[in-house]
């Protein structure tokens, strides 16, 4: 079996000085490079559901301004009906 290179997946993570910190510590025990592979998984399962639920965010913000801006045309659409239908009743009282 090889071993685990984890010089490009910890590039890719930007690691903390404690997640450093704990991954240097994981090489303690039984088995180092099963606790590292487990330690990494791991932050690089947080680090990405980070980022996912930032960009959920930023989507349902920007879901928000759209329905506000729906609900604000069909307020003034309203108005303009309910506009027309009282022009029509005048108009019938007028003849």
């Amino acid at each position: 079996m090889g071993t685990f290179n984890e010089e490009p997946l910890r590039n890719e993570l930007h690691l903390t000085e404690g997640e450093k910190a704990l991954v240097a510590a994981s090489e303690t025990g039984g088995s180092p490079q099963a606790n590292k592979t487990r330690i990494y998984s791991s932050i690089y399962s947080v680090k990405h559901m980070e980022k996912a639920v930032a960009r959920l965010i930023a989507s349902n913000e920007a879901l928000s301004r759209s329905n506000d801006r729906y609900a604000r045309a069909m307020n003034i659409l309203t108005a303009g009906v309910l506009l027309v239908a009282v022009i029509q009743v005048v108009a019938q009282f007028i003849r």
